[in-house]
């Protein structure tokens, strides 16, 4: 035979049910903030080792062709144009931290 559920059980299944509810969402909605912000932090510093080994990269290649202007170059077009090209690649080197300033 069936027992006879009593009315308070009733109250604090509902009180159950309405607390669970409404605290679920909550603590989803926490442990996603936390979980997004470890996944960020992660993915920054995972950019900026790849950041470094690229500037590593240039660096070397800049430093190879920063080179001063060779006398050799005689006509005025030319050597104005070379030294804006070794003073951009200059510049470059400063920018990415080859060198300092």
């Amino acid at each position: 035979m069936l027992e006879r559920v009593q009315p308070h059980t009733y109250r604090k299944m509902i009180l159950w049910l309405l607390v669970t509810a409404l605290l679920s969402p909550m603590a989803l909605a926490i442990i996603g903030v936390f979980y997004t912000d470890r996944v960020e932090q992660r993915t920054e510093h995972h950019f900026a080792v790849i950041q470094h080994q690229s500037d590593g990269r240039w660096c070397a290649l800049l430093t190879a062709i920063d080179v001063p202007v060779s006398p050799q170059i005689v006509d005025p077009v030319q050597r104005a144009r070379s030294i804006a090209i070794v003073r951009y690649v200059h510049l470059l080197r400063v920018d990415l931290r080859c060198i300092k300033a």
